[in-house]
């Protein structure tokens, strides 16, 4: 706003005759795309559009005008800008579709955003968190007053990496400082709370220690993890307290991870069905989409091998799904 606002000092249309020092050649010309070179005072509060040039104009400086067409776009609330920060930066790195926000209002809004018919996932680098999975096309997000978010569109079955400071997808970086201190391991970024199996009911095969339980691998945070020895198969089984049709599990793990697991469902949590096998998992996050939605309420991964690794270590276990009849 405040630009859209300044930009208009240097512009003859938007400006008095006794504020602009070629206001003749407007009225004789017409022309009015063309902005002034600069803007400068006549007292204390009121500016004068001038310059050097003949006439006093700037055809070599308007051309910003058209940089900032590019950058701008107006969305569904008037005191918001929405800025594509990739679209004037011709020589950046690979990287995915990003854009700036700020709310200069007293009152959080909801903010409108298209995102296109391929499902994403929505990453503030100003918070450090994804704020929402698997987007498809028109969505919204909340942003508090006075605050920025700086949302990366990533997709959503991407498989997510870190490299010291950097968050990665797909070998992309998404954020070149997700923190210091975050490693493999887990580290500062939280993940959307609305999983089916956030905060559910969990039980273990078994667990190294009382903080590396079950309720670790459920409660969105990548600090905490449920860990378990790998001398013999381990499973972890979340209660979803309600039957519901299961299309997606992601499992997101640490550095010690299976090899040769199952993801499995159940009605009741004694008769399981398998849903997914691999032998040659490779760690990080395994964004499984399942062929059809799967009716049950108890889901579980069965862990059977954990290759060389002495230990099982899962940061994230997430359901997603519809509710059932």
């Amino acid at each position: 706003m405040h630009v859209a606002a300044n930009s208009s000092l240097y512009f003859p249309d938007f400006l008095p005759a006794n504020m602009q020092s070629g206001f003749s050649w407007y009225k004789d010309t017409g022309i009015d795309c063309v902005s002034y070179e600069g803007v400068r005072n006549r007292g204390d509060t009121t500016p004068f559009a001038t310059g050097d040039a003949a006439y006093y104009f700037n055809p070599y400086g308007a051309w910003g005008s058209g940089f900032m067409a590019a950058l701008f776009h107006r969305i569904n609330v008037d005191e918001i800008l929405e800025i594509d920060v990739l679209k004037t930066d011709f020589e950046h790195q690979p990287a995915y579709p990003t854009y700036l926000y700020y709310n200069p209002l007293v009152m959080p809004k909801s903010v409108a955003i298209d995102v296109g018919p391929q499902p994403v996932n929505l990453y503030d680098a100003v918070t450090k968190q994804f704020i929402a999975s698997r987007v498809v096309g028109k969505s919204s997000f909340e942003l508090p007053a006075d605050q920025a978010a700086l949302l990366v569109l990533v997709p959503a079955n991407g498989k997510i990496t870190r490299e010291m400071s950097r968050l990665l997808v797909d070998g992309v970086i998404v954020d070149y400082d997700a923190g210091a201190d975050i490693d493999r391991d887990g580290g500062k970024i939280a993940l959307p709370k609305t999983h089916l199996s956030h905060g559910r009911p969990v039980t273990v095969s078994s667990a190294v220690a009382p903080e590396h339980g079950g309720e670790a691998a459920v409660d969105s945070d990548w600090r905490t993890q449920w860990i378990a020895n790998a001398d013999q198969p381990q499973w972890l089984s979340v209660d979803l307290e309600a039957i519901y049709d299961i299309d997606c599990v992601k499992l997101r793990w640490s550095r010690s991870f299976a090899r040769a697991y199952k993801v499995q469902v159940s009605t009741e949590g004694e008769q399981w069905r398998s849903v997914y096998e691999t032998d040659c998992g490779d760690g990080g996050l395994d964004d499984l989409v399942l062929a059809a939605p799967t009716r049950g309420r108890f889901v579980r991964v069965y862990c059977i091998d954990a290759g060389e690794a002495d230990s099982y270590a899962l940061i994230e276990f997430e359901v997603y799904g519809s509710k059932g009849d």
